[in-house]
């Protein structure tokens, strides 16, 4: 069974949800802008796709695909054996302060971070080399980003709608 992608979205009174064993494949932007989510589960059976902390990964934990949008936290800290930030992953958590990234990602996904309205600061580990179209848009309590030589193109918009000024940003691109 394949879940496409936005099949949940802006479902404000949904709080958790188990993805099956039969799920094969989960489309980009799951439970977008669902604002209460908590919690994603996923049966211990599926071979596919796991979860830890209510946080949903693909089966061997190298991919991080959805952090749920409602949960509390102020803070993240992406577990080290991740090196795939997926599309959306993060979009709309608006309670996050703080998300460390660490140096085994060498990917994140465009939106990745789109709208993270709490997020102010952020630093891009030395391993990654792009930053997708509209990863940090519409962070509005962005003030610092620091992005490392290692970055050799920045998508469109990737920085859009945020406190960062246009001369702060311009001395990272390469």
């Amino acid at each position: 069974m394949s879940i496409e992608e936005f099949a949940i979205i802006d479902c404000d009174n949904l709080e958790s949800i188990t993805i099956s064993n039969s799920v094969t494949n989960i489309g980009d932007g799951l439970c977008y802008r669902c604002s209460n989510l908590k919690n994603i589960y996923v049966d211990k059976n599926n071979q596919y796709y796991s979860s830890e902390n209510g946080i949903l990964f693909n089966k061997d934990k190298s991919k991080l695909i959805k952090y749920p949008d409602g949960k509390i936290n102020k803070q993240c800290i992406i577990p080290d054996n991740v090196t795939d930030i997926g599309e959306y992953a993060f979009a709309a958590c608006s309670s996050l302060t703080s998300i460390t990234i660490p140096n085994s990602v060498t990917s994140i996904g465009g939106s990745a971070f789109n709208s993270c309205s709490s997020l102010t600061n952020i630093t891009i580990p030395n391993s990654v080399t792009c930053i997708d179209a509209y990863t940090f848009m519409r962070c509005s309590s962005l003030t610092s980003i620091t992005i490392p030589n290692s970055v050799t193109s920045i998508g469109e918009h990737a920085v859009s709608y945020t406190h960062l000024r246009a001369h702060e940003t311009d001395s990272y691109l390469v």
